[in-house]
């Protein structure tokens, strides 16, 4: 309705003509890329330009959803550019409920159901969140990645495996997926071994929020000390892990962060260049994949000279504040360690823009931590939940539409 709405009033620009229709609407940006893939495929000898760059090109995109949009197209009808849109808009549909459904399945236990469902508005509300109805692959990512989750906690390991693997084709979360997996086998050997005590206030941190007696899905800030058993999901587990569940996050781990490297290696493979895809990603930015200048780049050129290792210090100090949270540590060792390593995994390698609002949707758990605090204050619930909402207006005509109400030189990019 949003995207209905604000097409009316669209201008024309090099992509769409003015008052698109829904379709042309939401086929901007990385959708025409995803299209692309279908319409071009993979490059086998990559271009350059006059220095030597790399030219922007489909490598830069995992295959899973447009090749899954395609194939659902191909089950519908003839492909079409608009049979491949509405196709792609329906999978991103599915995905969307699927995350809602998984994220409440995981973690309405934790929190309550009324600060679940409040998680839910929050995280579909936020301004970037738009896209999760579009032609863009983190719906099925952030539903890959929560099933997956949820198998993990149950020792499902080999389907957890699956479901990993097929998100790493999605979007590039193998690193950050893969490091957080190996940070909390780490820690259960720790557990085990006795170097950290069950006991110890760190450690405790991680037990879920007790539910209130009245059954109204109010929540305490006191964790729950509910004797472990068979069904205790294992990242909320009081007790070390067993020999065997550790054994099988190791090989998960390890076999994740072996999935990280597939793309890559499937690019030099094709294009004869070992740096085919990493070259790919950087030719955005026209900057070589240094860990941190990004940020510090950008810092320079929109604060000016030398502000930009005190911007860096400054979202360092911010980030630990925000993820030493105790709030988000209840909601379990996973959810906790998958949101640090995702955004660490941002700061070393993600070249700063206003595309990094639409990358922080894949830190969903946070939308939780927000509802529990909500959750006794319906109308600041309300009122947060409204203002997000126009928020996403806002987003659709200043970014989404290429900066059809950009009031500054600043080239936003959704």
């Amino acid at each position: 309705m949003i995207f209905n709405l604000s097409a009316i009033d669209t201008p024309a620009s090099r992509w769409v003509p003015a008052n698109p229709s829904y379709l042309e609407h939401v086929s901007l940006w990385d959708s025409k890329w995803y299209h692309r893939i279908i319409t071009e495929r993979y490059f086998t000898k990559l271009t350059y330009d006059a220095n030597g760059h790399v030219r922007q090109n489909t490598w830069a995109f995992m295959p899973v959803f447009p090749l899954l949009s395609e194939a659902l197209a191909t089950l519908t009808s003839t492909i079409t550019t608009k049979s491949y849109f509405a196709c792609a808009v329906v999978v991103s549909w599915i995905s969307s409920a699927a995350v809602a459904l998984g994220l409440d399945a995981w973690l309405c236990p934790r929190v309550g159901k009324r600060a679940s469902l409040l998680g839910v508005a929050l995280f579909f509300s936020f301004a970037p969140a738009i896209v999760m109805q579009l032609p863009y692959a983190e719906s099925l990512t952030l539903a890959l990645l929560t099933f997956g989750f949820i198998l993990l906690t149950k020792r499902r390991f080999i389907w957890a495996i699956m479901l990993f693997g097929i998100a790493e084709l999605t979007r590039p979360i193998g690193v950050p997926l893969g490091a957080a997996i190996g940070l909390w086998w780490f820690w259960e050997e720790l557990r085990a071994r006795g170097i950290v005590s069950p006991t110890s206030r760190f450690n405790s941190s991680f037990l879920p929020f007790k539910k209130s007696a009245d059954a109204t899905g109010n929540v305490s800030d006191v964790a729950a000390t509910t004797p472990q058993t068979a069904t205790t999901p294992l990242d909320i587990s009081p007790t070390p892990l067993s020999k065997k569940d550790r054994i099988w996050l190791f090989v998960t781990a390890i076999i994740t962060c072996a999935g990280a490297l597939f793309w890559p290696a499937f690019a030099w493979f094709i294009t004869g260049v070992p740096t085919a895809y990493t070259d790919t990603e950087t030719a955005w930015r026209e900057d070589n994949l240094a860990p941190f200048m990004s940020w510090i780049k950008q810092a320079n050129i929109y604060g000016g000279p030398n502000s930009g290792i005190v911007a860096l210090i400054a979202v360092l100090v911010l980030s630990i504040c925000a993820l030493s949270s105790s709030q988000l540590r209840k909601l379990g060792r996973l959810a906790w360690m998958w949101c640090v390593c995702y955004w660490v995994y941002l700061l070393i390698f993600f070249d700063p823009s206003s595309s990094i609002l639409r990358m922080l949707l894949m830190m969903a758990p946070l939308a939780w931590v927000l509802g529990v605090k909500l959750s006794n204050h319906l109308r600041a619930a309300v009122a947060f939940i409204s203002l997000s909402v126009v928020s996403q207006v806002l987003w659709i005509a200043w970014i989404w539409d290429a900066h059809s109400l950009s009031l500054s030189k600043i080239y936003w990019m959704p």
